[in-house]
């Protein structure tokens, strides 16, 4: 069986895995709850990655106070969901000897309180805005949104050159949605492709000016180089091994720069463990092999574990999923491509 057919399989199998969903449920999924994000530590990685190519080093303060600010807000988010409520969570943190609450989010908080502080105090908007129209575990769009604001007022007064970039299984605009919000988009020369042509439509109907494409990374045809910058969140998990590679392989060829891979189900040596469901796969990714496979294309492979990660970059004492892990791939320069 010929590699175009075998892959036209895999994708007629991923295409009907997705198409059977309504539109209102692709809409809302992975922009809810720990996925949200303006709170996800992967989706704040890619947006961080994004303006650290605009603006080198010009906002790495900034960037870590983002990565501090998803970390306490999913703690938060997650002790609603238990059932704690927000005012018991509130008293809970203001107390002098707080019970069950990490030093990492009282000193956070005491941060926020601090009149010299440049952030606005996001907790207290998170613990005593109370939307009567959300559920009691959610969070308001007035603290979520804290940085969206703070980047979009800098972003307009900051100018800077385009780059191209390609987002791969972009959703219903998934992460688009907040490029947009924080004024990161503006900056972009964007692209974002998916096989589901309902998440096309509805990433059209939110962005009717954007360029979007029900378009498979798997039997693309863009030319070598045609993006500066390439990322994909949560897909790898979803193929088969020789579909992982086809995909991976292609990322590689239409980036020009680096390729920013998120995964959801990683782990750090070994080989991959294959798990099918129904037409479509949920694979625990080696990160090792992944990291071979394109050191062996001559890239620069940075591997981040996002629990580990986080606990050295800001101090947070882990992430909502232990088996998270992002990959910064770089192509050398003066390698042929």
């Amino acid at each position: 069986m010929d590699t175009h057919h075998t892959m036209t399989v895999e994708e007629r199998n991923l295409k009907s895995s997705w198409d059977c969903c309504p539109s209102e449920y692709l809409d809302r999924y992975l922009v809810s709850g720990v996925q949200d994000p303006r709170i996800n530590g992967q989706s704040i990685l890619t947006r961080a990655l994004l303006a650290d190519a605009l603006y080198p080093g010009r906002f790495d303060a900034r960037i870590a106070e983002e990565l501090r600010f998803g970390a306490v807000l999913t703690w938060i988010l997650q002790q609603l969901e238990k059932g704690v409520t927000r005012y018991e969570l509130l008293d809970a943190i203001e107390s002098d000897r707080p019970a069950h609450v990490p030093e990492f989010i009282c000193k956070t908080y005491a941060w926020l309180q601090d009149k010299a502080c440049p952030i606005p105090d996001y907790i207290t908007a998170a613990l005593s805005c109370l939307d009567y129209d959300l559920p009691r575990h959610c969070l308001s769009d007035l603290a979520l949104d804290t940085f969206m604001a703070i980047w979009s007022e800098q972003l307009s007064q900051t100018p800077a050159a385009a780059i191209s970039v390609l987002e791969v299984a972009c959703g219903s605009a998934n992460d688009h949605r907040f490029l947009h919000k924080s004024g990161l988009v503006r900056c972009l020369s964007y692209t974002g492709i998916d096989i589901t042509a309902g998440n096309i439509a509805n990433a059209r109907r939110h962005y009717p000016n954007a360029d979007f494409r029900a378009q498979s990374i798997l039997t693309t045809e863009l030319p070598d180089s045609s993006y500066d910058y390439l990322f994909c969140h949560d897909l790898i998990e979803h193929l088969s091994l020789v579909a992982m590679e086809r995909a991976l392989g292609e990322m590689f060829r239409i980036a020009q720069n680096e390729v920013i891979l998120h995964f959801f189900n990683g782990k750090w040596a070994g080989d991959h463990e294959v798990v099918p469901v129904r037409r479509y796969y949920r694979n625990r990714v080696s990160m090792e092999k992944v990291t071979t496979f394109f050191e062996r294309l001559g890239a620069r492979v940075t591997c981040l574990e996002m629990a580990q990660w986080f606990q050295e970059k800001i101090g947070s004492p882990g992430y909502h999923n232990p088996n998270a892990f992002s990959m910064i791939v770089e192509r050398q320069v003066g390698l042929a491509k």
